[in-house]
């Protein structure tokens, strides 16, 4: 490993392990740099031993592998600078000028303060100063003005230092990361969890959230009250049998253990919860289960309503009839009497007031009937006091005299006479409407909040598959592992849709179907298209495509097939690899048609498009990742002049078939050529003549070899054929045609005749001239050897 090789590699690491804390995403970014490095230094050690390069393609191989540093810090979505122990700028990518609007022009090679004098007054020089004294430091939520809008965005700022080969500080980095978005998310929360909040410790009645087992999670400034803590946080992870009597502490505990078991809810019970003193203390108690997706019990939620003035008003009410109609006339509940046929028989004051009308008689001209706005709220009423012969917090909808309806709360009994005859129904009415307003809006918000859990979980479920994606692509060997790995992914991303990745062809003249999902192959797409038919493969960006009866098709596109579909290009340095092409087909009259036409208008040109924009970028770079890879494969086994594999090659391929001979029990036929006179012959011509020679002999050789056969240049003007399963003799045969091919060539070089070629070759066979490839070899060499003495331009068989 050359010197800047291990600096860069000494650097990377540094930086990966001084962030503080690192989040994910620069992790990745560090540890793909990292590993591209790696990638690339093994390349160039592999080239270095195999071809044995000279120090001017050494130095050559060391600038490919700082290119391929180079582009990933210029293709990164953050930004990069690096500065020296002068503080001037050395770099700065195409992210740092997104971020401050300032071309490297104006930057590189400038002192850092000079360039933004604003760093000193806003303290960020000491970030400087910190990475150039060795430590890493960290700058969080700065905000900066948006270069396009000239609006205010937030970024975070990582300073770590450079260090050179001796472990000496050479100057700093500093990596830019754009959370501007991020806390915007994090406001909008905390501007609805504040809500939410507000809301529970602004309704007066106590609201409480416990888990499955009991313990509280959750609950308002009333619930507080009510546990006798001054601060709801003092009860959190805590049971009643912290703050109530063990008896009822257990009672509470049995009721919600079978609300968790059953799902079955508690609606307005009365409850006897003294104080802890011992006075008489009673609320009217709601428990509700809180289901998760599954439709699995997740806890519970309770709301009571402190009724012990009103227990208190129905006692004293029983002890003394004198006092009724003084508290009758005085109540703030609306109080009532009707006959059982309905007649409105008496009515106080709270009562006429809640209804709107102006005075008794009036209201009592009315039948019981009449006041309820929804007919079966009445029937339900009379069916519960005829089973029951009361009424307990019944709730109900009412029209008040000027129309409008309210909700109200009523509790009601039946009174009878000596024989058990109903005289009247007496009864109270609360109004309940602002209750029930929060109820539903405290539904409404959970219900917003569950929404965007879901929504939460998808996008995190997404972003797992994404990163499995990712590192199954960075493991694939072969494009086929990858188109694999690609259409199994797409179809858990995309569940709901279709689709097909198109790869382009060698000759960029078509674009090749190589995975499809969803849809059978064939319903998708077409296996191939010409790039022109394909709107993002022009135009360079993603097009999209809502309604395919209005939209801007392409032409590989069947109109009546997709409902919508989106093509993203996949790009790499500029240059398009393909089309990631994603529809949606589900019929708008189908059972899920409504859940995915509303995801649609909700998503498919936001979320989706986002998605398959980010699942297009991983395929583009894995098949980009993959092409380099096969390239320097290639190199590190071809004989560049001559397009045939090299000696490395060679001698592996000799081990592999000398194994597959013996155990096939099958001949291998080798053959060493040689060309004659070839120092006189570049001497004469010069060696551009001589270069041209080399690639037609490589050229004739490609041209006798069957499918089996592996043609290798052995080194300097000599080649070698290794033919499996070939016998002497047609080994011997292959040998003199090739010869007096050669001999018969006519070559000329810039207009002039070179004159005859002449071959010399050796023919050896294994196992009969030797047991191991490395004396096949010999005596292949041996016999050329002998052709060469002999008079050259001839065919020599091993002994």
């Amino acid at each position: 490993m050359t010197s800047v090789h291990r600096l860069l590699q000494r650097q990377l690491k540094r930086h990966l392990n001084g962030l503080e804390p690192p989040s994910k995403e620069w992790r990745d970014f560090i540890q793909a740099v990292n590993d591209a490095y790696v990638q690339a230094d093994e390349d160039r050690q592999m080239l270095e031993h195999s071809l044995e390069l000279t120090s001017q393609e050494l130095l050559r191989a060391n600038s490919q592998v700082l290119a391929v540093f180079k582009r990933l810090i210029e293709s990164s979505v953050d930004g990069i600078f690096a500065f020296d122990l002068e503080c001037r700028y050395t770099v700065w990518n195409p992210g740092m000028e997104r971020v401050t609007g300032v071309s490297p022009l104006k930057t590189i090679g400038k002192n850092a303060f000079e360039v933004f004098p604003e760093l000193k007054e806003t303290g960020e020089d000491e970030f400087f100063h910190e990475a150039l004294a060795g430590k890493i430091a960290v700058l969080h939520d700065k905000p900066y003005s948006v270069p396009e809008s000239g609006q205010t965005g937030f970024v975070e700022a990582h300073y770590s230092p450079l260090f050179d080969e001796a472990g000496e500080i050479t100057g700093g980095l500093a990596i830019i990361r754009d959370i501007t978005e991020r806390k915007k998310g994090e406001e909008i929360l905390a501007y609805e969890r504040d809500q939410l909040q507000s809301l529970m410790d602004n309704i007066p009645d106590s609201l409480y959230f416990k888990d499955t087992a009991s313990r509280f999670t959750r609950i308002n400034r009333a619930q507080a009250a009510v546990l006798g803590v001054d601060d709801p946080q003092e009860a959190l992870g805590k049971t009643d049998f912290d703050f109530q009597t063990p008896e009822l502490s257990r009672v509470f505990f049995t009721e919600e253990q079978k609300i968790v078991q059953t799902g079955q809810p508690i609606v307005d019970r009365a409850e006897f919860n003294p104080t802890r003193d011992g006075q008489p203390r009673w609320f009217l108690a709601t428990k509700v289960p809180i289901f998760d997706a599954e439709g699995r019990v997740t806890g519970i939620v309770g709301i009571s309503r402190n009724i012990t003035e009103y227990k208190k008003g129905e006692e004293a009410l029983k002890q003394a009839e004198a006092r009724y109609r003084s508290l009758f006339e005085g109540a703030p509940v609306g109080l009532y009497r009707t006959t059982p046929a309905g007649q409105i028989v008496d009515a106080n004051p709270a009562i006429i007031h809640m209804m709107g009308y102006p005075d008794r008689e009036s209201y009592m001209r009315l039948g019981a009937a009449d006041l309820y706005a929804i007919p079966d709220d009445r029937k339900r009423w009379e069916a519960l006091m005829n089973r029951d012969g009361l009424v307990r917090d019944f709730e109900a909808r009412v029209r008040r005299s000027d129309g409008a309806v309210i909700w109200v709360r009523d509790s009601a009994r039946a009174v009878r006479d000596a024989k058990g005859h109903v005289l009247y129904y007496e009864g109270s009415w609360e109004d309940i409407s602002q209750r029930k307003q929060a109820e539903e809006a405290l539904q409404e918000a959970n219900a917003n909040l569950a929404r965007g859990l879901d929504e939460l979980r998808q996008r995190n479920r997404e972003i797992a598959l994404l990163n499995e994606m990712g590192d199954l692509l960075q493991t694939c060997r072969m494009p086929e592992e990858a188109y694999a790995v690609i259409a199994n992914m797409a179809r858990q991303l995309f569940p709901e849709e279709s689709g097909a990745l198109y790869v382009m062809n060698a000759s960029r003249n078509l674009v090749d179907a190589v995975a499809s999902w969803g849809l059978a192959e064939s319903e998708v797409g077409p296996s191939m298209f010409e790039p022109d038919n394909c709107w993002a493969l022009r135009r360079s960006r993603t097009h999209i495509v809502e309604d395919s009866r209005t939209g801007l098709l392409c032409r590989h596109v069947d109109a009546a097939s997709p409902a919508a579909y989106l093509c993203v290009p996949m790009m790499a340095q500029g240059e398009a690899l393909g089309v990631f092409h994603l529809r949606h087909d589900l019929p708008a009259g189908s059972v899920d048609g409504a859940r995915t036409a509303g995801r649609r208008e909700a998503g498919l040109a936001g979320v989706e498009q986002r998605l398959a924009q980010s699942v297009a970028d991983s395929i583009a770079l894995a098949i980009a990742n993959l092409n380099l890879r096969e390239s320097l494969r290639q190199q590190s086994i071809r004989d560049p002049l001559t397009g045939l594999f090299n000696r490395r090659y060679l001698e592996e391929t000799m081990l592999r078939e000398t194994h597959r001979a013996e155990r096939n029990g099958h001949p291998l036929g080798i053959i060493m050529l040689d060309l004659d006179h070839f120092k006189r012959f570049n001497d004469t011509f010069g060696h551009g003549a001589g270069d041209m020679l080399l690639r037609e002999v490589g050229t004739l050789l490609q041209s006798h070899v069957r499918g089996e056969d592996i043609a290798c240049r052995y080194g300097g003007e000599e080649f070698t054929l290794i033919m499996p399963e070939a016998s002497m003799e047609v080994t011997r045969l292959r040998a003199e045609r090739m010869r007096e091919e050669a001999k018969r060539a006519q070559l000329q070089f810039h207009g002039q005749l070179l004159g005859a070629v002449t071959l010399s070759a050796g023919v050896a066979i294994f196992p009969e001239h030797g047991s191991t490839p490395e004396a096949v070899i010999r005596a292949a060499d041996a016999a050329l050897y002998r052709a060469k003495r002999e008079g050259r331009d001839r065919v020599v068989v091993g002994q």
